[in-house]
């Protein structure tokens, strides 16, 4: 992907925050079961979005590599 534009950074964190708080609204579910719920989630808005299940695989791949490793 291409350098995000100030608008698009601003927009990527509102989208995270508002992702954070609500991961606090829905603690009780437990930390395992919210990232579980989530992966599969943004998985399945994938594949419902993508051209091809090729096209959705290569997205989902991509997402994974971006991860950065802080530990």
């Amino acid at each position: 992907m291409s350098e995000p534009t100030q608008k698009e950074i601003e927009l990527h964190d509102k989208f995270f925050t508002g992702l954070l708080d609500l991961i606090d609204e829905v603690q009780e579910l437990g930390t395992h079961h919210v990232i579980y719920f989530g992966i599969q989630t943004f998985t399945q808005v994938a594949v419902d979005c993508a051209p091809s299940l090729k096209d959705a695989r290569a997205v989902i791949k991509a997402a994974i590599k971006s991860v950065k490793k802080t530990a």
